[in-house]
């Protein structure tokens, strides 16, 4: 019998959709109007029947989404590892306005501060940022995100040395 993991690897390329299959859609800034994100949790790539673990943030105003892999008619399983939360920090650009917008939309705001010119009281919504007067700033901001943990295994599979998987997330 062969050993199918002394020389096969699995890479997983995740991918985040509309209940319809679409790209998710973006509003006039860039930002997403329905948010789902996907993203490892450690190596994408890893051996045949081993677990690689992936977290799974959407809209705090949403909670279900489904997921599907590319993998899934050879045999590949995804497991719920639990849910959690993520404390990170970011820090937004002011380039002459009040308005700017983070990169994520966070689950809620724990601190933020401005780094050296103070354009006033600042209110968040989703991943938008206003401050109180129009400048050039920088604002530091810590917040939380809640995930939905998840891992995928792909048992092995004859005659296949490397094989992309690809994990969709749709927002429902």
């Amino acid at each position: 019998m062969p050993d199918f993991r002394a020389s096969t690897s699995v890479t997983l390329r995740f991918v985040a959709r509309t209940p319809e299959g679409d790209e998710i859609p973006v509003d006039e800034d860039g930002l997403p109007i329905v948010d789902i994100s996907i993203e490892p949790v450690g190596d994408t790539t890893g051996l045949f029947g081993e677990k690689l673990y992936f977290n799974v943030f959407i809209s705090p105003n949403s909670t279900a989404y489904t997921l599907e892999n590319s993998a899934s008619e050879k045999g590949s399983q995804f497991f719920q590892e639990g849910n959690g939360s993520i404390e990170d920090s970011t820090t937004v650009q002011f380039t002459g306005s009040n308005e700017s917008s983070m990169t994520i939309r966070p689950d809620s705001i724990t601190s933020h501060s401005w780094d050296a010119n103070n354009l006033g009281a600042v209110s968040f919504s989703g991943q938008k940022v206003t401050a109180s007067k129009a400048g050039v700033a920088t604002l530091s901001v810590n917040y939380v995100r809640n995930f939905f943990g998840h891992s995928i295994v792909v048992p092995p599979i004859l005659g296949v040395d490397n094989l992309e998987v690809v994990v969709v997330a749709y927002v429902s």
